[in-house]
């Protein structure tokens, strides 16, 4: 059997691909949107919510809970103006 390169390259770029694609499943923090975001209305810091996450037993960082409240309080702010 003798090596083919050109049949190699594709094959490993094919697997490449595959390996490459991200699949998005959510975040952690998504299960308490609600929640996380009625803080937030309340006035609550970011380390407040994350300190309040650990206690439902959510271990995160502060950049995880600031960059997904920059993320969905765009999102909440849109869909209140939109309704008004």
């Amino acid at each position: 059997m003798a090596f083919d390169p050109l049949e190699t390259l594709q094959s490993l770029r094919e697997e490449a691909e595959i390996k490459r694609k991200h699949r998005y499943c959510g975040s952690r923090l998504d299960r308490y949107s609600h929640e996380i975001i009625l803080l937030r209305q309340e006035g609550a810091k970011a380390v407040e919510v994350q300190t309040w996450l650990r206690k439902q037993r959510l271990k995160v960082s502060l950049s995880t809970v600031t960059r997904w409240l920059d993320k969905h309080e765009n999102r909440s702010s849109e869909s209140t103006n939109s309704s008004h």
